[in-house]
């Protein structure tokens, strides 16, 4: 701009305290006067939801859609989430989540607008112990969430016949993910038709049982429960062994 022009003062210079102006960006298309106007009161207590969108979600700092509120927190598809608030709103519910680390932050369970689709859903986890066997004749990794994403797999693959020991169930919708005591999810039943695992199995633990091998030949150890080839292993109990027996 020009100050001066053919001779005229068209600006001056004043001296104004910051105070005295608003400063702050204006964000074409905000909608959070909006959002605050929909919420209702907060409901507080603690929930345990699951993240469903495929591509995770990122936290805001504070319960509205609009994305310039985006933190630096994202939790991924199939975590297991704290949520400590709800507050509810004409289109969806705003979840104040806390994560594993501490951090705070809000999320939405459904996406609002053209193409909604559910972002989170509580998840009912019921924990406890049991034991279950792999039934499928396809291997399967354990998953660090529960997910059946391969960019999430952890230890090694369980094949038919592995004997397994569970200390939570997790319903999602139709499917059922268990985690497992040595670490690791696995989907008991992808769409609640197709089982991965039998179970519970009466498992029953024996303390100071002993026995004796009477078998001639001896008898072969195996890796699993199950008459499997993977199972089979070299080493042999031979005849008139004595052995001590845990479980049955």
């Amino acid at each position: 701009v020009l100050d001066f022009a053919h001779g005229s003062q068209m600006l001056r210079r004043v001296q104004a305290s910051l105070g005295e102006y608003d400063l702050s960006p204006v964000r074409k298309g905000s909608r959070n006067e909006l959002d605050q106007l929909d919420l209702e009161k907060p409901e507080l207590g603690e929930w345990r939801y699951i993240i469903l969108d495929p591509k995770g979600i990122t936290l805001r700092s504070r319960p509205t859609v609009d994305k310039s509120f985006k933190l630096n927190t994202r939790v991924d598809e199939g975590e297991i989430v704290n949520v400590v608030e709800r507050r509810a709103s004409a289109s969806t519910v705003f979840l104040r989540l806390e994560t594993d680390t501490g951090q705070l932050g809000w999320a939405f369970d459904a996406q609002p607008g053209p193409g909604a689709c559910l972002r989170m859903q509580e998840a009912p986890i019921e924990t406890g112990s049991w034991y279950y066997q792999v039934s499928s004749d396809r291997s399967c990794c354990p998953r660090s969430r529960c997910s059946s994403s391969d960019a999430c797999k952890i230890g090694r693959c369980l094949y038919k016949g592995c004997l397994v020991k569970v200390e939570q169930r997790i319903e999602v919708g139709l499917a059922t993910f268990l985690l497992l005591a040595d670490g690791g999810y696995i989907c008991a039943n992808k769409d609640g038709l197709t089982p991965f695992v039998e179970g519970p199995l009466a498992v029953h633990v024996v303390n100071n049982s002993t026995g004796v091998i009477s078998t001639e030949g001896g008898v072969s150890l195996l890796k699993a429960p199950t008459t499997e080839p993977w199972a089979q292993t070299r080493m042999v109990l031979l005849a008139e062994s004595r052995i001590c027996v845990c479980r049955r």
